[in-house]
């Protein structure tokens, strides 16, 4: 596998809330021109990384509902063909990571089974399976919110059965076994300090990929990403900055 993973903002690539904070993705050629532009890219380094693919707003955690949000706020051109756009990428085996936020902000209603909560949460990442991505999931690393029996838990281990590779963020939890075969995504920052702390589950425990965003953007970009795959993990960079890197591939 690719040790390294290229990475686009669409929340939050704009400054408008009246679009969801997206300017990559343009109203009148959607996704299909989007994946037409950075087809190049994806295809030479084979895999990217989309975060917030359906927008992200000021003042809230990032959302796994944000399909439906930019549904409600009638903006169909950044949902339609994501799927069949995605794919022109995912068929050609590039790797797509749609990252969202959390499973655990859709409540279980009153009555509601959790069967019934799978297919509410499946729906909502209905196009993302369709597209044949990877599915990354903001603040999901176990814990007695996120146990073995919980229904976010349950949802990972519907995309695993469908073959889905999963991303959590920022870690495991030391008391939350059950996620450790699991991948992780963290920011720089967080895997070289925070990551330390004794809540985390150690280094060795994790037998997931590790990728590491690299947020603070470093200085010496491609010293960093040597480093990185040094340890054995991947690197996660920003596609602005591709050209520090392409040369020393």
């Amino acid at each position: 596998m690719r040790q390294t993973i290229i990475y686009y903002n669409i929340g939050w690539s704009g400054r408008a809330p009246h679009r969801r904070n997206v300017t990559r993705i343009k109203p009148k050629s959607g996704w299909p021109g989007f994946v037409e532009r950075i087809a190049p890219t994806a295809e030479r380094w084979g895999r990217i990384w989309l975060h917030n693919p359906f927008g992200a707003l000021k003042g809230e955690p990032m959302q796994f509902l944000q399909r439906s949000q930019a549904h409600r706020q009638n903006l169909p051109w950044l949902i339609a063909r994501f799927d069949w756009a995605v794919r022109r990428l995912t068929s050609r085996g590039v790797e797509v990571v749609a990252y969202v936020g959390s499973p655990r902000q859709l409540p279980l209603e009153s009555g509601q089974s959790r069967e019934a909560w799978l297919q509410r949460a499946m729906a909502e990442l209905r196009p993302l399976v369709d597209g044949g991505c990877s599915i990354g999931f903001d603040a999901t690393y176990g814990g007695p919110a996120m146990g073995p029996d919980s229904l976010t838990f349950l949802l990972i281990e519907q995309l695993r059965t469908y073959r889905i590779r999963v991303y959590c963020e920022p870690w495991a939890r030391a008391d939350s076994p059950h996620m450790f075969d699991l991948s992780f995504v963290s920011r720089e920052s967080f895997f070289q300090d925070n990551r330390l702390h004794k809540k985390w589950a150690a280094i060795d425990k994790i037998r997931g990929e590790i990728v590491r965003l690299l947020l603070p953007q470093p200085d010496n970009l491609s010293a960093t990403v040597a480093g990185v795959h040094q340890d054995g993990h991947t690197a996660l960079v920003s596609a602005g900055r591709l050209e520090e890197i392409t040369a020393s591939r």
